[in-house]
């Protein structure tokens, strides 16, 4: 059986624990690798480049994103946001029939008219 050195690019053979050896070996092998081991973490710590810090601002209207959608809590809120941007964006395709799936079977009854509508959830679902 052959193994090989586990430090990169010497290219030499291992020798089997049989063959290994005096402890003064053992030694310098560990010294060297983590003389390698430090070097790679040397080179992980250096910075990044230094760019001065920008002031946030507020997207531009047609811009969509995380920063752009109000605080929700629930995540039935979520949810009905969700399905009132897909009909929304179906509907600026001209599409006038659209099929919604959810996993939210509250949801799903609140929409069919099946159950009462939370109040935080009106606006949305008035939309929907």
């Amino acid at each position: 059986m052959k193994l090989t050195r586990a430090s990169p690019g010497d290219g030499e053979e291992r020798r089997p624990p049989e063959k290994l050896g005096s402890r003064q070996e053992v030694r310098d092998d560990v010294k060297e690798w983590k003389s390698r081991e430090k070097v790679k973490e040397d080179v992980v710590k250096q910075p990044t480049i230094d760019e001065p810090e920008k002031k946030w601002k507020p997207p531009t209207p047609s811009w969509a994103g995380a920063k752009k959608v109000p605080t929700m809590r629930l995540a039935i809120e979520v949810e009905a946001e969700e399905i009132r941007w897909a009909i929304h964006t179906m509907a600026g395709f001209g599409y006038t029939k659209v099929i919604v799936q959810t996993d939210s079977m509250l949801l799903k009854k609140m929409l069919n008219g099946e159950e009462e509508i939370w109040p935080k959830l009106k606006p949305i679902i008035q939309e929907i």
